[in-house]
C-alpha cells in the first residue's frame, strides 16, 4: 500500500523524485569537486591544468607558491582565465625565459605530446617539469596538465654524492701504488730496527753513530707513511664545503705525493711553481681536482719511458691577479673530435671500467664554483696542457709563520688515564708520559672502577675498540662522574662506523688522529687543564 500527499498526481509525484535526485546528484558532484580541489592542494607539486581553449581549468596552491604568482596574478589563476598570463609570468622566474616559452609552445601545440625536463630558474632552484594530456575518452583530448616539482635539495645532493664518489674512485685507482708507498719505507723501517734490536739482544758491540743513523733511518720512514696516510685522510674526508685561504703550491704538493707512484714509472716531473696569490678554496676539492689532472696526465704516458717523457707543473700570477696553475704531458694528446666533449658527464676514452667518466666535468664544477676556469689544449702526438685560473682569496690567511722559541720549561705533572685496546698504544704512553702519574686500562669495563674513585686531569680514551666503544666510556662518564665529562679526549686511527663518525661531530671533545707525537699529548693534556 503507498501513501501520496492529498491532491498530488503520480506525475508530480515522479518530477519532486527526480528533483530530489538531482539535487543529490549536484550536491555529490560538488562534494566531489571540493575532495579534488582539496586533494590538489595538499599536493606538495605545483599543478596547472588548461582546457583546450587555454583558459585554466584549475591551479593548485603548490603552484601560486612555486611560480610566487602575486596579488596582481591572483584573479588569472580562476578557473576560465586565460593560462598565457600565468605561463609568462612563470617564465619571468627562469633562466632563460625565452626558451621556457618556445618548450611550453611546442608541447602545448602537440595534443599527444607526453613529456618531462628540467628547469633551472633564475634563484637557483632547480624545477622538474611534466606534462600530459587530459582525455575524457579514447581519443577525446580535453586539456593538458602541466606538473612541476622542485627537486634542488635532490639534486644537489646527487651532485655531492657525484663529487665523493669521484674521489673514492681516485682513492680506488691510488690503493696499488699507496701499498707500493707504505711497503718501500716499511721494509728499511723494520730492517733498520731489526738490526738494533738484534744488536742490543746479542750484547754485539754497534757503534752509537750507525745505531743512531739506523733508528733516523727507520723515524724517516715513519714520517713518509704519516704524510701518505695524512694526504688519503685529507683526499676522503666529507665535511668538503668549507673555503680557507690557501696556497695551489701547498695543494699541488699534496696532489704530487699521492700520484708519485703513477708518474715515477712514465715521466720526470718538472715543477715552474713560482708564488701566487693564495685563493679563496677548499683544499679537499682543490687537491681531487689536482689529483684527477694528474692522473689523467700519467695514463696518457706509456709505462717504461720515464726519461722521454714529462708532466710540467707550472704556477704564476694570473692576468686577473688569482693564481694560473698549468698541468703539461708530453703524453699521446686528445684527438679534436673528443676535446669538444672532453668535460662532458659520462665522457671518456678509457677502457669500460678503466674510468667513471665523470673526473673532468666534477673538476670543471668544482672549479667553477670557485669563480675560476679550467681550459685544455691538446695536439695529437705532442701533449696536452690543463690550465686552472682561480680568482684571489678576500678571505685572512689561515696560517700564520712560524716563530722560532726557546725550548719549553717540562710539564707540570699531571694525573692521566689511557684506555685503549691495543697494548704497543699503552706502552707507548707509559714510555712518553712516564713524568706523569698514569693510569693505562685495556678497555671500558677495566677503566670503570678508576673512574669511579680516581680524580683525573685527563681521560685519554681510544674511539673503536672491540667490544666497548669510545661512545659507551663517554655514557659510562656522564652517568657516574659528569665532572670528568670535559676531560676526555679521544683518539682515532680513522676507521668510524657512521654512528661513531656522527658521536664525534656532536660531542665538544678534542679528537687526536693517529698516528701523533709526544708534543701532541703534552698540548692536549695543557688545553684540557687550561679549559677546565
Amino acid at each position: 500500500m503507498s501513501i501520496r500527499p492529498s491532491g498530488s498526481s503520480p506525475d508530480e509525484i515522479t518530477s519532486l523524485g527526480q528533483l530530489r535526485a538531482e539535487i543529490e546528484r549536484e550536491n555529490e558532484l560538488a562534494r566531489s569537486l571540493a575532495m579534488t580541489r582539496s586533494v590538489l592542494d595538499a599536493v606538495a607539486d605545483a599543478i596547472l591544468v588548461v582546457d583546450e581553449t587555454g583558459a585554466v581549468a584549475s591551479v593548485n596552491r603548490g603552484f601560486i607558491t612555486m611560480w610566487r604568482v602575486p596579488e596582481s596574478l591572483k584573479g588569472v589563476t580562476e578557473a576560465g582565465a586565460n593560462a598565457e598570463l600565468l605561463i609568462r609570468h612563470a617564465a619571468t622566474l627562469t633562466a632563460k625565459p625565452e626558451s621556457f616559452l618556445e618548450r611550453t609552445r611546442q608541447l602545448s601545440e602537440d595534443k599527444n605530446a607526453v613529456a618531462t625536463d628540467e628547469l633551472e630558474l633564475a634563484d637557483g632552484r632547480t624545477i622538474s617539469r611534466y606534462t600530459s594530456p587530459v582525455q575524457s575518452g579514447p581519443g577525446e583530448i580535453r586539456a593538458r596538465v602541466w606538473s612541476f616539482r622542485d627537486v634542488t635539495e635532490a639534486r644537489g645532493l646527487a651532485a655531492r654524492r657525484a663529487v665523493v664518489a669521484e674521489r673514492m674512485t681516485s682513492v680506488g685507482q691510488l690503493v696499488g701504488s699507496v701499498a707500493h708507498e707504505i711497503n718501500n719505507p716499511l721494509a728499511y723501517i723494520a730492517g733498520n730496527l731489526d738490526v738494533v734490536v738484534d744488536a742490543l739482544g746479542a750484547g754485539t758491540p754497534m757503534p752509537r753513530e750507525e745505531m743512531l743513523e739506523a733508528l733516523e733511518d727507520a723515524r724517516t720512514g715513519v714520517d713518509r707513511i704519516k704524510v701518505i696516510v695524512r694526504d688519503l685522510r685529507t683526499l676522503s674526508r666529507m665535511d668538503d664545503e668549507t673555503r680557507e685561504s690557501i696556497d695551489v703550491r701547498t695543494v699541488l704538493e699534496t696532489a704530487l705525493q699521492m700520484a708519485h707512484n703513477e708518474l715515477y714509472h712514465r715521466a720526470r716531473v718538472v715543477r715552474n711553481l713560482r708564488p701566487v696569490p693564495l685563493v679563496s678554496a677548499n683544499s679537499v676539492r682543490l687537491t681531487q681536482v689536482f689529483l684527477n689532472l694528474l692522473m689523467n696526465a700519467a695514463h696518457a704516458i706509456p709505462d717504461g719511458r720515464a726519461s722521454e717523457n714529462s708532466v710540467t707543473i707550472t704556477t704564476s700570477p694570473s692576468p686577473l691577479g688569482g693564481a694560473s696553475i698549468e698541468i703539461s704531458d708530453t703524453g699521446g694528446g686528445i684527438a679534436p673530435a673528443h676535446l669538444e666533449r672532453i668535460f662532458d658527464p659520462f665522457f671518456t676514452t678509457k677502457p669500460v671500467g678503466a674510468g667513471t667518466g665523470l673526473g673532468l666535468t666534477i673538476c670543471k664544477g668544482i672549479v667553477e664554483k670557485l669563480g675560476g676556469t679550467i681550459e685544455v689544449e691538446s695536439r695529437p702526438g705532442i701533449g696536452t696542457t690543463f690550465t686552472v685560473e682561480l680568482p684571489p682569496s678576500t678571505l685572512e690567511p689561515t696560517a700564520s709563520p712560524r716563530i722560532s722559541t726557546p725550548p719549553a720549561p717540562p710539564p707540570p705533572k699531571r694525573s692521566v688515564l689511557v684506555i685503549d685496546d691495543d697494548a704497543r698504544i699503552r706502552r707507548w704512553f707509559e714510555r712518553v708520559l712516564a713524568h706523569h702519574d698514569l693510569i693505562v686500562a685495556p678497555s671500558v669495563e677495566s677503566a670503570e672502577d678508576a673512574i669511579k674513585t680516581g680524580s683525573f686531569d685527563v681521560i685519554f680514551c681510544d674511539v673503536m675498540m672491540p667490544d666497548r666503544t669510545g661512545m659507551d666510556m663517554h655514557e659510562v662518564i656522564s652517568s657516574q662522574r659528569p665532572d670528568l665529562l670535559s676531560r676526555v679526549v679521544f683518539m682515532s686511527g680513522g676507521a668510524f662506523t657512521p654512528v661513531l663518525s656522527q658521536f664525534l661531530e656532536t660531542v665538544p671533545n678534542l679528537c687526536l688522529r693517529k698516528p701523533f707525537e709526544k708534543e701532541a699529548l703534552e698540548r692536549a693534556i695543557e688545553r684540557v687543564v687550561a679549559t677546565g
